[in-house]
């Protein structure tokens, strides 16, 4: 049930006047009243009238776009793949980045709603599922891509992590590897606790248990890895090879490595995941198909706005690949 002011009159304790011209801006509000109201207000996720008012006026035809990080290579295919769909039913897109912090995706949905944008593809942790309920509320139509939307009736979009991060560890197994490590990219990540259940499975199947000394929190981006790769590169006890988060944290990790005197796949061998094109190290990776994802999204939530859709949730999971370079070494 949608916040009122009548809700954050009772939690303030403030007549709902005062609440009402607080948060419209409007004359006559002492500024540290103001300012305690509008605190409150955002602590409990409450969304103006003023967006409710616009979702009973007509749309406009702007599919909006909410991701994490859209400097990552990964999130850049999975738009533009969406921006080409969307062009051709003549819809534009509206791209916010959030950075995973819940402010910025709390305000993302905001900005969604006060635009007026007929859909959203959003892009969440995995565990701040009730971000989609600020959107489930309006009867927004929205697909979530990376991981399924919990218990919502929402139709996602995901890549088979679990299976990628299977192949990779596998493939590490064939070639003689028996110290495992994986670089995770935090207790928040589902792609994370996908792909280390993957790595689980494919060592356990061979006798194999991954040691906690070897699991890596966390790193995602490149300067993180990197950090990540001076801490490897003065450790005692390395394990042979790594899966790193994304390709984006095997850059840096190679990087330092490479920076220390240590070489891949000589010294120690690397897997990544993305397979991202601007990649020039020959890197082994799992190849998530980032494009088609976008294009899916796209499909999905443009039927749902055009009343195309089914009643029932649609999960579209696609496949991954290990494709194969240089940045593993045989050890049998």
């Amino acid at each position: 049930m949608r916040l009122t002011i009548s809700d954050i009159a009772k939690k303030t304790g403030y007549a709902k006047s005062t609440v009402s011209a607080a948060l419209n801006n409007k004359p006559g509000v002492k500024p540290e009243t103001r300012e305690e109201i509008c605190r409150i207000a955002e602590e409990m996720n409450y969304i103006p009238n003023e967006f409710a008012r616009n979702l009973s006026m007509q749309t406009a035809n702007i599919i909006g776009i909410i991701v994490r990080d859209i400097t990552n290579p990964f999130y850049a295919k999975i738009c533009r793949a969406v921006e080409n769909v969307a062009a051709r039913y003549s819809y534009t897109t509206l791209i916010l980045n959030t950075d995973g912090i819940r402010e910025k995706e709390l305000n993302a949905i905001r900005v969604m709603l006060g635009q007026r944008v007929s859909g959203v593809i959003v892009d969440i942790s995995g565990k701040d599922t009730d971000l989609l309920e600020e959107l489930d509320k309006f009867g927004m139509p929205f697909v979530v891509f990376g991981t399924a939307a919990g218990e919502l009736s929402v139709d996602s979009v995901e890549a088979d992590d679990y299976n990628g991060a299977y192949q990779a560890a596998e493939y590490l197994y064939l070639a003689g590897h028996r110290k495992i490590g994986f670089v995770h990219g935090g207790p928040e990540s589902v792609y994370s606790q996908r792909r280390l259940g993957g790595i689980r499975e494919a060592l356990e199947q061979r006798g194999i248990r991954l040691e906690e000394k070897y699991i890596y929190y966390k790193a995602k981006t490149i300067q993180e890895g990197y950090l990540l790769g001076k801490q490897l590169a003065g450790a005692q006890d390395l394990p042979t090879a790594l899966i790193a988060y994304n390709d984006l944290t095997a850059v840096g990790i190679i990087r330092a490595l490479e920076e220390s005197g240590l070489h891949v796949p000589e010294d120690i061998s690397i897997i990544g995941f993305d397979d991202i094109e601007l990649m020039t190290f020959p890197l082994t990776t799992v190849q998530i198909p980032e494009y088609e994802m976008g294009e899916n999204a796209a499909a999905l939530l443009l039927e749902r706005i055009m009343g195309k859709g089914s009643d029932t949730r649609r999960e579209v999971l696609l496949k991954t690949k290990l494709v194969v370079r240089k940045s593993v070494k045989r050890l049998l």
